[in-house]
């Protein structure tokens, strides 16, 4: 076999591989049971989620309050 050759069946199959891995986890992550919890809320008219504001840290540093404003 040519090098040309070799090179051209590896990457054929490094990309059929990566497809399959693609299409296989975006369809197990389809069907998850998050998602069909998810499904099931919204589909049954259910609460409204409102996030609120986030906070990564409990306090903030006063340098940086007075930036702010």
């Amino acid at each position: 076999m040519t090098l040309d050759l070799l090179i051209t069946l590896s990457a054929a199959f490094m990309f059929l591989a990566l497809v399959s891995g693609w299409a296989a986890s975006a369809v197990m992550s389809a069907r998850s049971p998050e998602r069909r919890r998810l499904h099931h809320l919204v589909s049954a008219g259910g609460p409204e989620l409102s996030i609120g504001p986030v906070s990564l840290v409990d306090n903030v540093d006063p340098r940086l309050k007075q930036i702010q404003g």
